[in-house]
């Protein structure tokens, strides 16, 4: 996967009210501090070599007469080649995107039509419908799997498609494109090629060329998804306005979640230095301008990948000749834009290259079409070491990255005495409950995050270690490593297989660890939050509890609660992950200065892609309303208010996750009784600024609830903790209704959930 995948769970202990702190601490069950160690390791511990991603590559391939496809295995590097097992599902002019398991292998100029193939079974073709003749589609973006947009290169129409309605109903509309045409163009075609969706929002790049030749500066069109119309992005000006490029003829567009920007390339008149790597604000509708131009590049610019929101490698030269550029980000907080650094050239002589994309192990992926040994080569970001090419059969085209499947739910569980955790397959339902072959491995105080092909089990107050299990074989622990006795670890987050961030409630010290050292080494150094501490805090702590990680920095939300009790307005402590240190979020005061936040007692925190925002619950006092869910900005460092209150939310609020950017789920309640409230949120473009609706109850009555997930289908994952019969619930978060007609059973009550991939 391209992001890891972490829910790190409620913080329990210190976390709460006085009056709820002393039963969770007769229960062993809470986070605030404390003695015991943990065990160094379990028995038989293994070769500490990170487990290779499980991911696969989709490549299609064409020599311009004839098209095919294939797939590499991207842990050994073994490839499958020409695996269609019947003509015309993939034409010479072929594109492809994923979604939901499946590839859409859009049949170009002269084809017209869409090929559908599973992942699990890639020779056979599902289906296969028509975009209508000289339609030329270009590019496919998913709202959910009955529900897509097609751009074409042959007519104005934006295609509405339902890919699972009986053969020959798939289109089920159109928005028209042509009130964007520019007055001069003589074919009478906007060009619309690339899309990217950002939350509700889909973003249309239409070149509008005239007779091939660039003529006006390209424009974004913006579609909301939720009424199928176009955007006006200035109200003021007079028409229906599309965003306005800085650049002309865009050919390459990319959410960059890490750095909540659209990046476009511009290639302007091909053959002439003109264009470069634009950066889009998605939420205010506006261009930042180039980040980098063609001339820095070296030649036309073409297809772009981000890594981390720390870097950008781009296609640059002309159609015959092409190389790899790759230019560094940096963020001005105080402005929160972007800049670049000088480009570096990877020294690849290629020709024509047509796409670029990033597996979950920050491993470039690049088709080398050189006619004499054609392939995909795989460029490590960490050190920009290229590999010779993997051989697809015919010269390469498209590259995408397909997680495996069928996803899987882990979850950790815990009655307050004893833990333990399951698995739910996402696709039968299927639990496989109390795997731990061994005690141990999960204790009753726990947490748990995924990232590749690893989940790490927190065990917190009395434990304070952390057991490592990879997807393949999660009944052992791989290691087992101590975070300190009194540690009580809360959250964990990851720059690599080798660099995470570990949070601790027991201590002023942010761990930097290496889960693949020697046992015994694991942890590498730390990062001293005391910086943070109020002046009338008497425990001496800052209680550092949850993270999220936004390109290369990390926020920590520190509660400074001094003995349970609240004294200040909790703050996100900020670290640059490129040189471990702490980020003074306002130069113009004394001091490093963390974001400040306008609630108190942060106890749950999450990056939500489609909104470009850190979600914070903050809780402030339990039993009283006066906390709710406070949208931060992680590129200008600072916090935009309340989203909803915990008046309106109906009492304390604690974990969120958002649904694509369309909506908020929330839990919130007390700690004997929760509800899951679903929000709808609003961007005013005017500002940037999301606006929440009043919350709607789900009509659940629950106890505490210590987590939510969301997979990629859309499913809300809800823990039941009900003594009677505790499990998983799962929601529909198109309709808001509920899938499960009762809990699935994963053994002892859930906690933790996190979505991973075996």
């Amino acid at each position: 996967m391209n992001e890891s995948r972490h829910d790190a769970g409620r913080p329990c202990g210190r976390a709460m009210a006085a009056v709820a702190a002393g039963l969770c601490l007769a229960l062993a069950a809470c986070g605030g501090g404390g003695g015991g160690g943990g065990n160094d390791q379990p028995p038989d511990v293994p070769d500490p070599t990170p487990p290779p991603i499980s991911e696969s590559a989709f490549v299609t391939t064409t020599d311009f007469v004839t098209g095919s496809y294939s797939t590499i295995n991207l842990v050994d590097g073994r490839t499958a080649t020409d695996l269609p097992g019947e003509t015309g599902i993939v034409e010479a002019d072929n594109g492809a995107v994923y979604f939901g398991n499946r590839v859409y292998i859009l049949n170009r100029f002269g084809f017209d039509n869409i090929s559908v193939v599973e992942t699990a079974a890639p020779e056979a073709v599902v289906k296969q419908f028509s975009t209508g003749n000289g339609s030329n589609p270009q590019d496919m973006v998913f709202l959910r799997e009955d529900r897509a947009y097609v751009s074409l290169y042959g007519s104005n129409d934006l295609l509405i498609v339902d890919p699972t309605a009986a053969t020959g109903r798939e289109i089920r509309g159109a928005i028209d494109l042509s009130v964007f045409l520019d007055p001069d163009d003589e074919d009478g075609l906007v060009e619309a090629a690339a899309m990217a969706r950002v939350g509700r929002y889909v973003f249309v790049s239409l070149q509008r060329l005239s007779n091939f030749a660039s003529q006006t500066n390209g424009v974004l069109a913006v579609i909301d998804t939720e009424t199928d119309t176009l955007v006006d992005t200035d109200p003021d000006s007079a028409g229906l306005q599309a965003l306005a490029l800085a650049g002309q003829n865009p050919v390459a567009l990319e959410y960059a979640a890490d750095l909540g920007r659209l990046l476009v390339s511009v290639a302007g008149t091909f053959g002439v230095n003109d264009g470069g790597i634009e950066a889009v604000d998605p939420f205010r509708f506006k261009s930042e301008g180039l980040l980098i131009g063609e001339a820095a590049l070296g030649g036309d610019a073409g297809p772009l990948a981000s890594v981390a929101g720390i870097k950008v490698y781009v296609v640059a030269g002309g159609f015959s000749a092409n190389g790899i550029k790759v230019f560094d980000l940096s963020l001005d907080p105080s402005k929160g834009t972007l800049s670049a650094s000088d480009p570096r050239d990877l020294g690849l002589d290629l020709p024509f290259v047509p796409s670029l994309a990033v597996d979950g192990a920050r491993m470039l992926l690049v088709p080398d079409r050189t006619l004499e040994a054609p392939g995909v080569r795989l460029v490590d970001t960490f050190s920009d070491s290229v590999t010779s090419a993997i051989d697809v059969g015919l010269p390469p085209n498209i590259v995408l990255v397909a997680p495996p499947t069928p996803p899987t739910v882990f979850v950790s569980t815990t009655d307050f005495v004893t833990g333990s955790y399951s698995t739910v397959d996402l696709e039968s339902g299927a639990a496989d409950s109390d795997l731990p072959d061994q005690t141990g491995i999960a204790e009753a105080d726990n947490s748990a995050v995924y990232f590749n092909n690893r989940v790490y089990v927190l065990n917190r107050f009395g434990f304070d270690n952390i057991s490592v299990l990879e997807t393949e074989d999660l009944s052992t622990a791989a290691r087992q490593f101590s975070t300190g006795n009194g540690s009580n670890p809360q959250d964990m987050a990851f720059v690599s297989d080798s660099k995470a961030y570990v949070s601790l409630y027991g201590s002023n010290d942010l761990l930097i660890v290496d889960p693949t050292a020697t046992v015994g080494n694991e942890i590498t150094g730390s990062i001293d939050l005391s910086e943070y501490l109020a002046p009338d805090d008497a425990d001496g702590l800052v209680e550092a509890a949850a993270m999220a990680k936004v390109g290369r920095y990390l926020f920590v939300a520190l509660q400074q609660l001094s003995d349970f009790e609240i004294i200040t307005n909790g703050v996100l402590a900020v670290i640059d992950t490129e040189t471990d240190s702490l980020v003074d979020v306002d130069a113009a005061a004394a001091g490093i200065q963390p974001i400040v936040l306008i609630a108190s007692n942060p106890v749950a925190v999450s990056y939500a892609p489609g909104l470009g925002r850190l979600l914070v619950s903050s809780a402030g006092r339990f039993g009283i309303e006066d906390g709710g869910i406070e949208t931060v900005d992680p590129f200008l460092f600072a916090s935009e208010g309340i989203l909803v209150s915990e008046s309106e939310l109906g009492g304390d609020v604690g974990p969120t996750v958002s649904a694509d950017g369309r909506k908020v789920y929330a839990a919130a309640g007390g700690f004997s009784e929760n509800g899951v409230r679903a929000i709808d949120v609003e961007l005013n473009p005017s500002t940037g600024i999301f606006e929440g609706a009043i919350p709607r109850d789900l009509g659940l009555a629950l106890p505490f609830i210590p987590s939510l997930a969301i997979d990629d289908a859309g499913r809300l994952i809800v823990p039941d903790r009900s003594l009677e019969a505790p499990g998983l619930r799962f929601i529909d978060s198109f309709s808001d209704d509920e899938l499960t007609t009762s809990p699935i059973d994963v053994g002892l009550p859930p906690n933790a959930i996190v979505v991973l991939y075996p």
